[in-house]
């Protein structure tokens, strides 16, 4: 029953949350580095598929955790899309939201 309730966990996230770590200033180096490795328990920085590598992995998050479009970074967020999800459906959310924004111009020019 755990594991039907059991909340999905979101890599990505998870893997911000661990590479936002940084020492206290009260927290000695080595609690830090216990903190650390406890933390990194809870990251996966290897994919569950063949076609997915760490380097996918770590290229993936980066791009979520630097893109501006909050929108994207939501959706994948929200769905866990692997690398080659991530480029076709943020292109997709891209090009879509540019040409409401370009639909939505002409309307209120006309």
């Amino acid at each position: 029953m755990k594991e039907y309730y059991k909340p999905t966990e979101n890599l990505p996230l998870k893997n911000f949350q661990f590479r936002s770590l940084s020492q206290e200033k009260e927290e000695t180096f080595t609690a830090f580095c216990n903190r650390v490795e406890r933390e990194a328990k809870h990251c996966q920085f290897n994919c569950e598929s063949r076609t997915c590598t760490a380097e996918a992995t770590a290229v993936r998050d980066q791009i979520i955790f630097g893109i501006l479009s909050d929108e994207i970074r939501e959706e994948a967020l929200r769905k866990s899309w692997e690398l080659t999800e991530l480029r076709k459906e943020g292109m997709r959310l891209e090009s879509a939201a540019k040409g409401a924004s370009e639909i939505s111009c002409e309307i209120r020019i006309n």
